[in-house]
């Protein structure tokens, strides 16, 4: 009978044992990275939520693959509530820490300073409760970027930005960053319909008022207009923009009549805040006639039948049974356009001021898709 060598019977039992023993020993080694928690990162930015930029800154520590990351379920689970949204102190995140056994936590906040945004992160030792590291960044002020702000932080935090250009174009003011800031402000341009009313102070309402034989439109001083804006940017510097504004309108359809007209203005306009200014030259059509005053009572040139010449002075003034006759006037708006979702809403006031204190007041409102970068702004 052959006889087995004992060496030849035990080696394989004996690598095996060494196998599985290092094998568990690299699994135990891998599966100890420190776990860490993200406690919330703080904004009072409608634009960009708490939840939206704490699994930022939880998919950037998942990136660098040094630590086990626990998600907002891992919370939920441990904790009954996604989130540490009112958790700022040390104390308070060392607890948070301690109910997720975490070893350490992620804190952020989103500070907006009027002109730049701050982003700053705080992560905690939680045995020690101290804060291990720290990192605040100034970026400048475009709302749409806060996520990059975010990422560009947290990577900092750790030693580890992985795209220098675009944290040195968030970060620094030179060239890049104004052609950069130029490229990515949400532009107006507010070319489109309009709708509105104006209303005539003076003289001129009386006419509206008075019966048709009186030389009067049987109507209302307060008007319905419609019209249509075409606009054309002569200056785009940053946030700001240069207008050439042409507003063609009809106005007194609600009252059967055709009132047209034609605006010619020069503005500018705010484009983070949506306010703008403008004037410029109005033309428009209607009737007038030739008359005078006889004891108060409006009569037409035509209607003098005495012997002698009037001694009443001759006044052109508007009225229904006249000519259509071209005339100027100044025109003077302000406005702002007030933004809901993808749509833009510019509300405007104007003022055309007249002679003999014949004037005029209005307000127009009108909308448009912000997606096509086309709107209204009514005069």
């Amino acid at each position: 009978m052959k006889r087995h060598n004992k060496a030849s019977i035990y080696m394989p039992c004996l690598m095996a044992m060494v196998w599985s023993s290092l094998t568990n020993t690299y699994a135990q080694v891998k599966t100890q990275k420190p776990v860490i928690a993200v406690a919330g990162v703080e904004t009072a930015l409608t634009a960009n939520n708490r939840n939206m930029l704490a699994d930022i800154a939880r998919f950037e520590l998942i990136r660098m693959d040094t630590f086990q990351v626990l998600d907002h379920y891992d919370h939920a689970q441990r904790n009954g509530a996604e989130t540490a949204t009112a958790c700022y102190s040390l104390p308070c995140l060392k607890s948070f820490g301690e109910a997720n056994k975490a070893d350490l936590v992620l804190f952020g906040h989103v500070s907006d300073l009027g002109k730049s945004f701050v982003v700053a992160f705080r992560l905690v030792d939680v045995k020690s409760g101290q804060i291990v590291a720290a990192s605040a960044r100034e970026f400048m002020y475009l709302s749409e970027e806060i996520p990059n702000m975010v990422r560009v932080t947290v990577q900092h935090l750790f030693n580890r930005v992985q795209n220098k250009q675009l944290e040195a174009t968030l970060l620094t003011s030179n060239e890049l960053q104004a052609s950069y800031v130029l490229s990515r402000i949400d532009v107006l341009n507010l070319s489109g319909p309009r709708m509105g009313f104006a209303y005539t102070v003076g003289p001129n309402a009386d006419i509206l008022r008075a019966p048709a034989s009186q030389g009067g439109f049987g109507g209302r001083p307060f008007m319905y207009q419609f019209g249509y804006q075409f606009e054309v940017r002569y200056i785009n510097e940053r946030s700001v923009q240069g207008l050439f504004e042409v507003i063609p309108m009809l106005s007194g359809l609600d009252q059967n009549l055709f009132m047209p007209s034609l605006v010619v203005m020069n503005g500018v306009r705010q484009n983070r805040a949506g306010i703008e200014f403008a004037a410029g030259p109005g033309f428009h059509v209607a009737p007038m006639a030739t008359g005078y005053y006889d004891n108060g009572v409006w009569k037409l040139a035509g209607e003098w039948t005495g012997a002698q010449p009037n001694p009443n002075p001759l006044v052109k003034r508007l009225d229904s049974r006249g000519l259509p006759v071209f005339s100027t006037q100044l025109v003077i708006s302000a406005g702002k356009t007030f933004r809901a979702g993808g749509m833009n809403f510019p509300l405007n006031v104007f003022y055309v001021p007249g002679t003999g204190g014949n004037s005029r007041y209005g307000i127009s409102l009108g909308f448009n898709s912000r997606s096509k970068k086309t709107g209204t702004s009514g005069r």
